[in-house]
């Protein structure tokens, strides 16, 4: 029998990869452009990542399994990359070598591992889908903050996980918030 203990521990797990994996982009994204171009970057990735590996997950062996998700991440990020740098040069130079992180990002590598080797590939681009609009309007967020804020410790590389902190403790209160209303309503 699955407890609430064990669900909990779980989903706080699954958590805490998604915000070491975001940790990388945020470094990077100190402006509101910035920003633009690493979410945009970072779903590309995550759509295109998720329509290759459901695809090949029959030939790829389980030995071999982490390292083809790394190389296609990696061939997907540089290729990316390398467009915009060929074709949008001044927003390259907005991302600099962080959007080369991206391919590194254990955000890839978990859903890569955990989702998309076991479902369709409607599925997987259905989750790629919903993780990278959220990631995006985290990016977009910061980094409007970042920029816009007075405050020079915003600005700098603490500034932006002191906003993700921020950001995760709103959305704990506002879960713990509407936990409290539907069992007061029930």
């Amino acid at each position: 029998m699955v407890t609430e203990n064990a669900i909990q521990r779980e989903w706080s797990g699954n958590n805490l990869i998604l915000v070491l994996g975001i940790g990388p982009l945020l470094v990077g994204v100190t402006t509101f452009n910035a920003a633009v171009v690493m979410a945009i970057i970072f779903a590309l990735t995550l759509l295109i990542m998720a329509l290759v590996i459901p695809l090949l997950r029959n030939l790829i062996p389980l030995e071999l399994r982490l390292s083809m998700i790394l190389t296609c991440a990696v061939t997907v990020v540089t290729i990316i990359h390398l467009l915009l740098q060929a074709f949008f040069y001044e927003y390259s130079l907005l991302t600099g070598m962080y959007s080369n992180l991206v391919a590194v990002n254990c955000l890839l590598l978990v859903c890569a591992e955990e989702e998309w080797l076991s479902t369709t590939v409607p599925a997987s681009l259905k989750q790629a889908m919903l993780l990278s609009m959220g990631v995006c309007i985290l990016l977009v967020l910061i980094g409007a903050v970042r920029e816009y804020s007075p405050l020079h410790l915003l600005r700098q590389a603490p500034g932006a996980f002191l906003l993700l902190a921020s950001v995760i403790a709103g959305a704990q209160w506002l879960a713990a918030r509407g936990k409290q209303i539907s069992s007061v309503s029930a």
